[in-house]
């Protein structure tokens, strides 16, 4: 008991200590650390213990891993070896092939290269001089582009002047329309019977609708179009219709007319209000004077006289045979709708005259003479 008393005097009689000099120091403005705080001896020892015992757990771990490591490296060993054993055991067991079986390996980039550089050498003429010029010119260009940054010109300058030196090499991309035109060119220099095969027709009869984007009736034409093809390719006929949008009729007429197509059918607006469609001859590519024309009145009431037309023009395949009567069936029926709208014509201005009656000049006179 007397030490504890005297422990707890001594920490009592400290502390007192402690409160003056902090009292002193605030008086005096300067401000003292506080005193670290002082550990025991069985403290000290906890701590170094526990200490080593992290040391002794990481130096543990350590050695595992190497173990699991040389475990893993000898794992991996040993597998190669197999492989090795198992390859050269399918080798001893494989007849040794020939050398015109045997495969050579697969060349790489570089074999490739000096391959390419081998058959160049090899090549001579034309295409070996045309390789060579390329380099020169490529070389040429890149000694421009570092003298022109050396001399320290700008990148449109140097752009300038690559674009000029590419045009002046032949370096330069062809644009849209100088490919045209080569490609143009080289049809009109090759053989003139291969020309002349291209232009070749490939249908007995073309049908034109006349009509333009944007009209009411554009859908009928088309229509009445697709009628008259339903009706002519029964009696098999090769027949077509020509709905391009980018020609006109009158560039549509000469195309297959110069394509050796000379016979046609032309439907528009007013042929379809009419009911007819026009069936043309062309005798002459591109003279519209030698074309004959004959309106016929459009399918089904006109089938029979159109298919009569068509074969009496050149198409020999149709199958219908011309019989009396023929000739006169559809003036006849021309004839009476004409004959029937003169009648009501007729009707109507009797119906006018019986309803309107002018007045009588005496009653005029008499209105005037009020005024």
């Amino acid at each position: 008991m007397g030490s504890a008393l005297r422990k707890k005097q001594q920490k009592q009689k400290e502390k007192e200590e402690g409160e003056a000099a902090a009292a002193a120091a605030a008086a005096s403005g300067v401000v003292e650390a506080p005193a670290k705080k002082k550990h025991s001896k069985a403290e000290i020892a906890e701590f170094h213990a526990a200490a080593d015992a992290r040391k002794a757990k990481k130096e543990k771990a350590k050695l595992e891993a190497a173990a699991t490591d040389e475990v893993a490296d000898e794992r991996k060993k040993a597998n190669k070896r197999k492989r090795e054993e198992e390859a050269e055991a399918e080798a001893e067991e494989q007849p040794a092939a020939g050398e015109e079986g045997e495969e050579a390996k697969k060349p790489g980039r570089k074999a490739n290269k000096r391959a390419r550089q081998a058959a160049l050498k090899e090549l001579g003429g034309e295409e070996q001089t045309e390789e060579a010029t390329r380099r020169e010119a490529q070389k040429e260009l890149q000694q421009l582009i570092l003298r022109l940054r050396k001399e320290g010109k700008t990148e449109a300058e140097i752009k300038k002047a690559k674009m000029d030196l590419r045009t002046q090499k032949e370096m330069a991309p062809m644009s849209g329309k100088e490919t045209k035109k080569k490609e143009w060119m080289e049809w009109m220099e090759s053989d003139k019977s291969e020309r002349k095969n291209n232009l070749e027709h490939k249908h007995d009869l073309v049908i034109i609708p006349i009509a333009w984007r944007g009209r009411h009736d554009k859908d009928d034409v088309d229509k009445a179009a697709e009628d008259i093809k339903a009706c002519v390719a029964q009696q098999k006929i090769d027949v077509w219709i020509d709905s391009r949008r980018q020609l006109t009729p009158g560039e549509k007429f000469g195309h297959w007319e110069q394509r050796g197509c000379m016979l046609r059918i032309e439907v528009g607006p007013e042929d379809l209000k009419k009911g007819e469609c026009r069936v043309c001859l062309a005798k002459t590519p591109n003279d519209h004077k030698s074309v004959v024309r004959k309106n016929v009145r459009m399918p089904p009431a006109g089938a029979r006289k159109l298919l009569l037309l068509l074969k009496e023009w050149g198409l020999s395949k149709i199958e219908i045979e011309k019989r009396e009567g023929d000739d006169d069936s559809d003036d006849d029926v021309v004839n009476r709708v004409e004959a029937t709208k003169a009648g009501d014509a007729e009707q109507d201005d009797d119906d006018l005259a019986g309803n309107y009656a002018p007045r009588d000049n005496k009653e005029k006179t008499k209105s005037q003479k009020r005024r």
